[in-house]
Protein backbone atom coordinates (compact mmCIF):
# COMPACT_ATOMS: atom_id res chain seq x y z
CA UNK A 1 0.00 0.00 0.00
CA UNK A 2 2.68 2.62 0.81
CA UNK A 3 4.61 1.66 -2.10
CA UNK A 4 1.42 1.96 -4.32
CA UNK A 5 1.12 5.73 -3.02
CA UNK A 6 4.95 6.03 -3.50
CA UNK A 7 4.74 5.56 -7.21
CA UNK A 8 1.56 7.31 -7.94
CA UNK A 9 2.67 10.57 -5.78
CA UNK A 10 6.12 10.78 -7.75
CA UNK A 11 4.29 9.92 -10.72
CA UNK A 12 2.06 12.75 -10.57
CA UNK A 13 5.06 15.16 -9.22
CA UNK A 14 6.94 13.99 -12.94
CA UNK A 15 3.05 14.21 -14.90
CA UNK A 16 3.36 18.05 -13.61
CA UNK A 17 6.31 18.91 -14.18
CA UNK A 18 6.68 17.46 -17.52
CA UNK A 19 3.37 19.34 -17.97
CA UNK A 20 4.50 22.58 -17.39
CA UNK A 21 7.97 22.03 -19.21
CA UNK A 22 5.60 21.44 -22.27
CA UNK A 23 3.80 24.23 -22.22
CA UNK A 24 6.67 26.63 -21.30
CA UNK A 25 8.52 25.31 -24.16
CA UNK A 26 5.89 25.63 -26.63
CA UNK A 27 4.96 29.31 -25.56
CA UNK A 28 8.83 29.87 -25.83
CA UNK A 29 9.10 28.63 -29.08
CA UNK A 30 10.56 30.49 -32.12
CA UNK A 31 9.30 30.47 -34.70
CA UNK A 32 6.38 29.50 -33.12
CA UNK A 33 4.49 26.01 -33.41
CA UNK A 34 1.88 24.82 -36.09
CA UNK A 35 -1.81 24.10 -33.88
CA UNK A 36 -1.25 20.60 -35.29
CA UNK A 37 1.57 19.91 -33.67
CA UNK A 38 0.96 21.38 -30.63
CA UNK A 39 -2.55 19.22 -30.82
CA UNK A 40 -0.18 15.99 -31.85
CA UNK A 41 2.15 16.79 -28.60
CA UNK A 42 -0.82 17.15 -26.29
CA UNK A 43 -2.65 14.34 -27.65
CA UNK A 44 -0.04 11.45 -27.71
CA UNK A 45 -0.37 11.28 -23.63
CA UNK A 46 -3.45 10.74 -23.33
CA UNK A 47 -3.98 8.17 -25.29
CA UNK A 48 -1.47 6.48 -24.16
CA UNK A 49 -3.01 6.95 -20.66
CA UNK A 50 -6.23 5.51 -21.85
CA UNK A 51 -4.43 2.87 -23.35
CA UNK A 52 -2.66 1.85 -19.93
CA UNK A 53 -5.44 2.32 -18.03
CA UNK A 54 -7.47 -0.15 -21.05
CA UNK A 55 -4.36 -2.90 -20.44
CA UNK A 56 -4.23 -2.58 -16.16
CA UNK A 57 -8.31 -2.92 -16.35
CA UNK A 58 -8.09 -6.29 -18.54
CA UNK A 59 -4.78 -7.56 -16.89
CA UNK A 60 -7.14 -6.93 -13.55
CA UNK A 61 -9.94 -9.26 -14.90
CA UNK A 62 -7.82 -11.75 -16.53
CA UNK A 63 -5.95 -12.26 -13.00
CA UNK A 64 -9.83 -12.46 -11.26
CA UNK A 65 -10.93 -14.79 -13.64
CA UNK A 66 -13.80 -12.69 -14.25
CA UNK A 67 -14.56 -12.03 -11.05
CA UNK A 68 -16.25 -9.06 -9.78
CA UNK A 69 -16.08 -7.60 -6.51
Amino acid sequence: MLLELAFWVCSTVLISVGAFLLLFGLLTADPPPEPETVAAILAVPVGAYAFLRVGRSILRDLRNGGRTG
